[in-house]
């Protein structure tokens, strides 16, 4: 169990700052929207915290446990249903402020929606791309306390990065600050809102289409790009695609290609470049585009303009392997 905890450890350290941009400006917009003292802040900070790890604790075990049987509509709709939620509450907390009375009808409302330990759950149940690597590794360790533990280790290392938010705090004590996070809570929020309704709305739309019989794959349009690699290159090709792709880019250590295979988007697309085989369990699930060449310079910026450029038509359900030759 002390190696699941220490791995899920150094995946919060490796990549808690992706998680202070996602979550970062949720907790200092809610943390700044009202006059507090240092100690209070803290105790706040310290209750969103509680929240979020009861958030990453259910999700772990529950990856752990169940693995890779948790379809993708229903990991999709959670986490749109949570940024819905958090958007809602972020509007709320702006337009709310601190004005309205005790005995107003919102009031009951106000008491539960306001509460830090909600907004840290939700915040928990985001599955943004530091999260689905973690899911990654509950699915790979097996069992609900494996996954528990692992997303425990992950909560305390991404944990680090979020912690200085309690120290920005004692800005509350400024009026000018509590306005501009009551704007920004409403910013935010609406932001939030319209990722998660719109997300709703596709992934739906996506399940109803899946009465074709194919759809088009492509790194472009992919939800998730997922590159396996064991040379430098692969760094090469993440940054290369970030700026062809709307969806999120990750180099991947090939031992973890069966992980990923579990957790990933079916629309998602795969890069291996390696001469090792690609497991099965990936290409049955989504399209793998194999680089099994040597690159140069070359090459190298032949395979970007065609992964930036082109499109797969593939049956629904099924994945593909495409292999890549290049012309001398």
């Amino acid at each position: 169990m002390l190696r699941f905890l220490a791995e899920g450890f150094v995946l919060g350290l490796s990549i808690g700052l992706s998680c202070l941009v996602t979550c970062g400006p949720v907790f200092l917009a809610f943390m700044l929207r009202e006059k507090r003292s240092f100690k209070t802040s803290l105790i706040v900070f310290g209750e969103i915290s509680l929240g979020r790890f009861f958030g990453y604790g259910i999700f772990g075990a529950m990856a752990g446990a169940l693995g890779g049987l948790i379809p993708d509509f229903y990991r999709n709709v959670i986490t749109y249903i949570a940024f819905i939620a958090i958007g809602g509450i972020m509007v709320f907390y702006g337009i709310r402020g601190r004005t309205a009375p005790s005995k107003c009808a919102i009031s009951w409302a106000d008491k539960y929606i306001s509460n830090p330990i909600l907004l840290g759950f939700l915040t928990g149940l985001e599955l943004c791309p530091p999260f689905l690597l973690a899911v990654a590794d509950a699915v790979s360790a097996g069992g609900a306390l494996s996954g528990f533990v692992l997303f425990t280790g992950f909560f305390a290392g991404t944990t680090i990065y979020l912690f200085p938010v309690a120290f920005f705090s004692v800005a509350s004590n400024l009026k000018g600050f509590r306005v501009a996070a009551m704007i920004a809570a409403v910013a935010i929020g609406i932001w939030f809102f319209v990722q998660g309704a719109s997300g709703l709305v596709l992934t739906i739309n996506k399940s109803n289409l899946q009465q074709r019989n194919y759809s088009i794959v492509g790194v472009p349009d992919a939800p998730q790009v997922w590159i396996f690699s064991d040379t430098d290159w692969g760094d090469s090709l993440g940054i290369c695609l970030k700026q062809k792709s709307q969806g999120i880019i990750r180099i991947i250590g090939l031992s973890k290609a069966d992980s990923i295979a579990n957790i990933t988007d079916t629309l998602a697309i795969a890069i291996w470049q390696s001469s090792q085989e690609i497991p099965k369990s990936l290409s049955d699930k989504i399209g793998v585009i194999k680089i099994s060449e040597q690159l140069d310079s070359e090459k190298f910026a032949q395979i970007c303009e065609f992964l930036s450029s082109y499109y797969f038509k593939r049956r629904y359900g099924k994945g593909f392997v495409f292999d890549i030759k290049m012309n001398d």
